[in-house]
């Protein structure tokens, strides 16, 4: 196994190989920085530090040099052996830094959009982090505002049901009102119908029952008169006087007798004192809502009277961006370098 590591290991640098590339002598070398290190850029020209043979260097630099593929699937297979986390700047070209100008494994850096070394990069967190800090510190100074709002709208909440409970309330008890007025009224109504009927219809039956009682004693001595004058039953001065005196009484009755039929059909009607249909309309809209309009105040209004969130969206606890307190740092040093006209120095 150490055999192993040192097969794995860089002669320049006494670490593991990272990129390694191979001269044409067969001896490997890191790319960077250890193979650009022995470059001579005056005769363009690499000398192996182990055999001391010297190589052209290829026109596109020491990055054309062929890499060693059996040294680096060799790196591969240790670290599944081994279960070592591979080197993160495997793979990478070392560059210069963007901000200090030295020559590194640089990254993207979001807060001054450059590529930076891992030095200057964890120098420029650390002014984000301070930019947090302080602007979380706003932030807390703040957020009283927003608890007095979420205190006023807690009470206007409760206002406003107690508010509409109340109206409701005055609303059902017009509707109890009215409707036992109109209940009321409509059974005094059928009572009076019903008394009136009552009395109209006994007049009418004890009519119906003297005039039949009458019809029917009147035929009674017709037919009995008929039969004893037409059978030649004796009969003798007084009885037969007897029989014309009631005739003549009944004769007198019947000429006498006068009965005012009427319109029973339309002898009782409804009226109403108001016209019917304008009385509906009333009655449909016998009330309307007084809604007070709200009263402006400093800050912002929504439809409803409370407080709307910044800007009128409703994302009052949604994170815009992950990123969105570096950006507004970032505008703010963009501004500040465009009035100052320098470059800040980050080491």
């Amino acid at each position: 196994m150490e055999q192993f590591e040192q097969l794995l290991t860089c002669a320049i640098c006494l670490d593991r190989y990272r990129n390694p590339k191979l001269l044409p002598c067969q001896h490997s070398f890191c790319m960077e920085p250890c193979m650009d290190g022995l470059v001579d850029y005056v005769r363009r020209q690499v000398k192996c530090p182990e055999c001391r043979a010297e190589h052209r260097i290829p026109y596109q630099g020491v990055q054309a040099f062929p890499t060693n593929v059996t040294l680096q699937r060799f790196l591969e297979l240790h670290i599944e052996i081994t279960g070592e986390l591979p080197d993160p700047t495997s793979g990478q070209t070392m560059e210069r830094c963007g901000v200090c100008s030295e020559k590194s494994y640089c990254s993207l850096c979001v807060h001054c959009d450059k590529k930076c070394c891992p030095e200057c990069k964890d120098a420029h967190m650390d002014i984000l982090r301070r930019e947090i800090t302080r602007i979380n510190s706003q932030i807390r100074r703040g957020l009283h505002r927003l608890q007095d709002a979420l205190a006023l709208v807690e009470k206007n909440t409760l206002g406003l049901q107690t508010n509409c409970a109340s109206v409701a309330e005055e609303v059902d008890e017009i509707y109890r009102r009215l409707s036992k007025a109109l209940k009321d009224r409509t059974e005094h109504l059928r009572n009076e119908i019903e008394r009136y009927s009552g009395t109209e219809l006994r007049s009418l039956i004890q009519l119906k029952e003297n005039l039949e009682l009458e019809i029917a004693n009147i035929q009674s001595n017709c037919d009995l008169a008929d039969a004893h004058i037409n059978e030649n039953v004796p009969w003798d001065d007084a009885e037969l006087l007897d029989t014309k005196e009631l005739f003549l009484r009944t004769v007198e009755f019947i000429r006498n007798f006068e009965y005012e039929a009427g319109d029973y059909g339309r002898r009782v009607r409804f009226v109403m004192a108001h016209d019917p249909n304008q009385l509906v309309l009333h009655v449909a809209g016998y009330g309307e809502l007084n809604i007070k309009p709200e009263t402006g105040s400093g800050g912002h209004l929504g439809t409803t009277g409370g407080l709307a969130p910044p800007g009128g969206s409703p994302g009052l606890m949604r994170s815009k961006s992950d990123h969105r307190l570096a950006s507004q740092y970032r505008q703010q040093e963009e501004e500040r370098l465009t009035r100052n006209r320098y470059v800040p120095d980050y080491e």
